[in-house]
Order: C-alpha cells, then sequence, then structure tokens
C-alpha cells in the first residue's frame, strides 16, 4: 500500500504540473483536459493515506501526504471558479432572453434525425452546427425556412460550420485567421438598444490523434481576441475550443479580450465526449462582455455525436461593458507571438 501511494502521488504530481511546461506539444495540454479528474483522484487516495499514516508515520508517508496536499491545494485554486457553489448575481434585464444553441455534430454521424428533433423542441433563436459537411447541410435544409437568416461553410475536413438564426444579421463574415480551411463566423446583429457581435469557434485540437501542438488553437484564439478587443459593441463568442477554460491559453484569451467565462459560478458542464457519464470535460465554451447575463446554460441530450450540445440563453443588462483594462506589453508580445506561430504552422492531418 505504501509503495502504491507513492508511485500514485509522483505520478498524479507530475501530471498535474505538466500545464506548467510552456510546451505547444499535446501531451502537456492533454493533462490540463484531465485536471477534473486528477482531482476527484487525488481525494480518493486521502482516506488511504490517512490510514498509512495511523498505522506508521515514516519519511513516505510524510512525503506522499505533503505531495497530496499540495497537489489539492494547486488543483482547488486551479479548479474553484468552475464549482456551482457560487451564485451569480442577476441583474436588471432590458430586453428579452435569446435563445442559443452550439452543436458539434461530429461529421461522420449519420443520425441528422435526433439533431433535428432536439432543434424543433427547443426552438432556439439561433442555433451553430460544427463539423457539418454536405451531407449534413442538406439534411440541415428542413431550417432554411423557419431560419431565414443562415451562412453556409460545408467542408469535408471535419471544420465545416454552420450558422442558422431567426434573427436577422446585419453582416455575418467568415474567417480564416490562422488557416485558410479552418473558418470561424463573425455575426453582427442590431437589437432594438443593442448591438451584438457573436463570434462562432472552431481551432483545430491538439491531440494524438489530430495535430501534435497547439499552435493552430491557440494562433485562432487570440485572432479573435486581438479583433474583439476592439470592437465596442456587445459580444459573444461561443463554440468547440478544444480546451478548457483553466488552460492556460484561454485564460490569456479571455484576458486579452476582456470577456467573461459563462461557466464560472454554474459549474463544469461537460460537453465531451458524450458517450461518458463520468470522464467528460468541458471543451464546448462560451465566453461574453459583462452587460450579457447567462441566463441558463446547460448540455442538450445526445445527438450521435462525441459531444453534447450547449445550450445558452442570455439577455442584456445595463451594466458597462466598456473596455476598463490595459494589457502589458509581455501579454500582448505573446498573443502576437502564438498569432504568428499559428499562421505558420501546417497542418498534419488536413489536406
Amino acid at each position: 500500500m505504501q509503495l502504491f501511494l507513492l508511485c500514485a502521488t509522483l505520478l498524479f504530481l507530475i501530471f498535474t504540473g505538466l500545464p506548467l511546461v510552456k510546451s505547444t506539444h499535446w501531451f502537456f495540454r492533454i493533462a490540463d483536459f484531465a485536471s477534473v479528474h486528477l482531482y476527484i483522484l487525488f481525494w480518493s487516495l486521502v482516506p488511504f493515506e490517512l490510514y498509512q499514516i495511523n498505522k506508521s508515520f515514516n519519511t513516505v508517508n510524510i512525503f506522499t501526504s505533503v505531495g497530496l496536499l499540495l497537489g489539492l491545494c494547486y488543483l482547488s485554486v486551479k479548479l474553484w471558479p468552475y464549482f456551482p457553489f457560487q451564485k451569480k448575481k442577476v441583474l436588471n434585464v432590458h430586453q428579452k432572453k435569446i435563445k442559443l444553441i452550439s452543436a458539434n455534430v461530429y461529421q461522420y454521424n449519420t443520425e441528422y434525425q435526433l439533431l433535428i428533433d432536439l432543434l424543433q423542441k427547443e426552438q432556439p433563436d439561433i442555433f451553430i452546427t460544427i463539423e457539418t459537411n454536405k451531407d449534413w447541410e442538406k439534411a440541415l435544409t428542413v431550417f432554411d425556412e423557419s431560419y431565414p437568416y443562415h451562412r453556409k461553410v460545408s467542408q469535408e475536413n471535419t471544420y465545416g460550420m454552420h450558422f442558422y438564426s431567426k434573427i436577422p444579421f446585419d453582416d455575418l463574415q467568415v474567417h480564416y485567421f490562422v488557416a485558410d480551411d479552418i473558418p470561424s463566423m463573425e455575426a453582427h446583429f442590431t437589437l432594438e438598444e443593442k448591438n451584438l457581435i457573436l463570434y462562432a469557434v472552431h481551432p483545430p485540437p491538439a491531440s494524438p490523434t489530430e495535430e501534435s501542438n497547439s499552435k493552430e488553437q491557440e494562433g485562432e484564439l487570440m485572432s479573435i481576441a486581438k479583433k474583439s478587443v476592439h470592437q465596442k459593441e456587445s459580444k459573444l463568442v461561443v463554440g468547440d475550443f478544444n480546451s478548457v477554460s483553466w488552460a492556460r491559453s484561454t485564460r490569456l484569451f479571455a484576458k486579452l479580450s476582456q470577456l467573461k467565462d459563462a461557466r464560472k459560478g454554474l459549474g463544469f458542464i461537460s460537453t465531451f465526449p458524450a458517450k461518458y457519464s463520468i470522464l467528460k470535460i468541458p471543451i464546448d465554451l462560451a465566453f461574453h462582455t459583462p452587460d450579457i447575463q447567462i441566463c441558463q446554460l446547460k448540455t442538450l441530450s445526445k445527438i450521435g455525436s462525441d459531444h453534447l450540445p450547449l445550450f445558452l440563453e442570455f439577455c442584456f443588462t445595463n451594466k458597462d461593458q466598456s473596455l476598463k483594462k490595459t494589457h502589458n506589453k509581455k501579454d500582448l508580445k505573446e498573443q502576437e507571438e502564438m498569432i504568428q506561430k499559428g499562421k505558420e504552422t501546417t497542418s498534419e492531418n488536413r489536406s
């Protein structure tokens, strides 16, 4: 038991510390995804450690106890903002609530009717589909009349994206910030007294089966942060970020864009992989300006994809959303470096 605790503690401490290494390789980034599960595993070891201490207080037990305590403290600080223990203050709102669904459909999923039925049931004002190709585009034509404002970017490389809205948009631009086969969308709306810019994103993941590093993913997010921070309108960025909220690059994105993480205080709300009930992680994210109130954030039922759809209901408040912070030169330099590296990277999987 003592040897097991020592090995387990060493292993967990190593994986807990890996995200602190400034490397874009998938091995270091994957460790960030596992933070919640590492936290649970650390706590599961506590009863065994207490038993060992009670049995024999020696050097090994002291080391494992201190190691467990350090790991738990670090992960607690890192994950605390995402526990649903904190009540969000509800502000006075002056506009109606808007419902939005963001769904990574998984390109090779052919259970089109599951998503169609879900959308017909939920009746969102806006929905965004990710990984949609020509087959998905054909299936979704049933919404062309009920969602007359749409933009379709079908691709066969798992980076297609479709945007459907019942609300008229003034403009919708398709960007290719880091690569000519990775689209993101920027829609401009005029909603009574408010002007809203809605970004839909899907940067590529760093993983052993896809890209070997996170350069494109980071470059995409930093490009949006750089562009959006100078826009005075209300803003909402939503989609499959292929990153978790507490990852260093995501936190830097939030800092540089001056947007708030919609999940804070509401829970982890994990979306991937859909087939697991316990081992899911939150990689479908949403960030917004302070004048947007998140009224509801949740996952919806399975649609045959490896992601669960993310449901977001929001409204506007009278809170000031103008820029209040200035960025230090170090952050801005890092932002530019990430953007440049993202543009210079050549994909190993997309043709």
